[in-house]
């Protein structure tokens, strides 16, 4: 029997005519009929459905389909009875309801780019059984690791748990209060494969002294590590360094990433944005222990709260870290140029830190400080890894060739080899390496050079090499440069072509030869019949077909 259904199931999958969600099939043309029609349930109330669901708001937001139908309906039949000829649940009707609402929010969620909608909220389904189907909307930025897994797989994040009994409360759409909704917990790793809970364990904030003593700032428990990204391959996590990891030169490390790194001495190579260190300060052989790396000798530019990018992959030797250089200095001194941590840095310059300061105030860029155009849709396995991109930029600005304009150069290979080590070998990360780049080049970021190889020797060409430029200027120079030597490469070099007969005027005073002439004569009578008229025009001469340029043409001009 379960042989009978999974057949069943598969065939459903393939059927051209059919669209899927969950367990249930539906006619394309049934679903597009729903879309066109202006009544009740139709395509104006699943467009206040989806606007319902993917709204902005200040927290995650669960939403029920069911309910929203359901009060839809009943707000009609409460107001225009009469306006409804067929009930919209009877019999199957209602189970075709839902489904067609649910691929409407589907359509909206999956045509979302690099997984985020325009208002900046990510959208996903969070179960296909309860209440008809409920998803989840949260503002942006989600984790990493959320934003990866495709928007139409169910992670069962907790729509239950968002409704207390005693407390819930509902505004009428399905949507739960932001407030009563709990974060995902460490179940949901049994459920994605990966982590959800990204941060690490800390102290209470409201629990906290506005003005903690050296010993509370120094104390491991309030640590302040991100991890952006985590998977098989790779872990890329943020850390605020602390007064005591400066002074003891360690970096911390997140008990669930720990496992990952080598044993031995591992290298880690700094790369303080837009500072030129010295071989000295940037490369640091270091030792694991007791949940942090030792050796480190941090740069003397580093100060109290300083964020720290940290790239490493799955038993490599090298890790690569990388601070944020910000567009303008922090309020504290113009040293203060680097993303920080602002409590940590407040506290240790003695500085009582506004409770609420504005996005402007606390680190002098916008909300996003990447500040990247959005890549475009692509399939969840060719997206690449976003938190890589800047350390990917300060691998090209340490370790790429020299070009002209002052461009760096690397291919896929070469790049993961600078940044975990050379003689570290992963194909699967090294493709999420390169899927980063790709991305990178649709934000413009960096450009992309085939390298295609000779027809006439298979496997001849190479891997693509990505480029980085210092400015758009020096890219806008360096295209002007070389459309230049092709055009005098073309002017010394022209491809052998053929040049058909013609009439070619003549200067004023000049008059074509009799074998001009002849030959135009000659000519016509072939083309248009020996009746044509002969007489070439006055003030024109006749030119032949012929042949001209100096590089091979065409096989077929010996012919001629």
């Amino acid at each position: 029997m379960q042989t009978a259904l999974h057949t069943i199931d598969k065939l459903l999958d393939v059927a051209p005519h059919l669209r899927r969600w969950g367990g249930y099939a539906a006619p394309v043309d049934r679903y597009r009929h729903r879309r066109e029609d202006p009544g009740l349930l139709g395509g104006e109330d699943l467009d206040d459905l989806v606007h319902t669901i993917a709204r902005s708001g200040t927290g995650p937001r669960f939403t029920g389909v069911w309910p929203w139908l359901a009060g839809r309906v009943d707000e009609v039949f409460a107001t225009d009875p009469e306006d409804v000829d067929v009930d919209p649940f009877e019999l199957t009707a209602a189970a075709e309801a839902v489904v067609h609402a649910n691929l409407a929010v589907a359509d909206h969620a999956t045509a979302a780019v690099d997984g985020l909608q325009p208002n900046g909220v990510h959208l996903r389904v969070d179960d296909l059984w309860q209440v008809g189907g409920v998803w989840l909307a949260q503002p942006s930025p989600v984790p990493a690791d959320l934003s990866d897994v495709d928007p139409l797989r169910p992670l069962g994040l907790g729509y239950h748990q968002s409704q207390p009994p005693s407390q819930s409360t509902n505004d009428g759409t399905g949507a739960t209060d932001p407030a009563e909704i709990q974060q995902p917990t460490d179940a949901t790793e049994a459920i994605t494969g990966t982590c959800t809970d990204q941060r690490e364990t800390g102290p209470d904030p409201d629990t906290i002294d506005p003005e903690p003593d050296d010993t509370e700032t120094e104390g491991p428990a309030g640590d302040e590590v991100v991890v952006e990204h985590l998977d098989d391959n790779i872990a890329v996590y943020t850390v605020a360094l602390r007064p005591i990891h400066l002074d003891n030169d360690t970096l911390p490390v997140p008990d669930r990433i720990a496992a990952m790194l080598a044993d031995g001495a591992l290298v880690i190579e700094l790369h303080h944005d837009g500072d030129d260190l010295s071989d000295d300060e940037r490369i640091h052989t270091v030792e694991h222990g007791d949940g942090a790396l030792t050796g480190v000798a941090w740069p003397l530019s580093f100060y109290p709260g300083i964020k720290v990018m940290v790239s490493l992959a799955r038993s490599a030797r090298r890790l690569a870290a990388t601070t944020t250089l910000l567009e303008r200095p922090l309020p504290y001194g113009d040293e203060f140029r680097w993303d920080a941590d602002h409590r940590l840095l407040a506290t240790a310059l003695g500085i009582d830190l506004d409770p609420d300061p504005a996005p402007e105030e606390t680190d002098g860029t916008k909300p996003d400080a990447d500040d990247e155009p959005a890549p475009p849709t692509v399939p969840a396995k060719y997206q690449g890894i976003d938190p890589l991109r800047r350390l990917i930029l300060a691998a090209f600005r340490r370790h790429g060739t020299e070009g002209t304009f002052g461009s760096r150069r690397l291919t896929g290979k070469q790049l993961l080899g600078v940044m975990f080590g050379a003689d570290f070998d992963n194909p699967p990360l090294m493709w999420q390496v390169i899927y980063t780049c790709e991305r990178l080049v649709d934000a413009g970021k960096l450009t992309r050079e085939p390298n295609p190889g000779r027809p006439d020797k298979p496997g001849s060409g190479g891997p693509d090499t990505f480029v980085w430029w210092p400015s758009q200027s020096a890219r806008q120079h360096a295209d002007y440069a070389a459309a230049q030597q092709r055009h005098a490469a073309l002017r010394e070099r022209t491809r052998e072509h053929w040049v058909p007969p013609n009439c070619r005027a003549l200067p004023s005073g000049y008059r074509a030869s009799d074998q001009a002439k002849e030959n135009y004569a000659r000519h016509v009578r072939r083309v248009w019949g020996q009746h044509a008229d002969t007489r070439l025009p006055d003030g024109f001469t006749f030119v032949k077909g012929h042949r001209r340029g100096s590089d091979p043409g065409p096989l077929w001009l010996p012919l001629t």
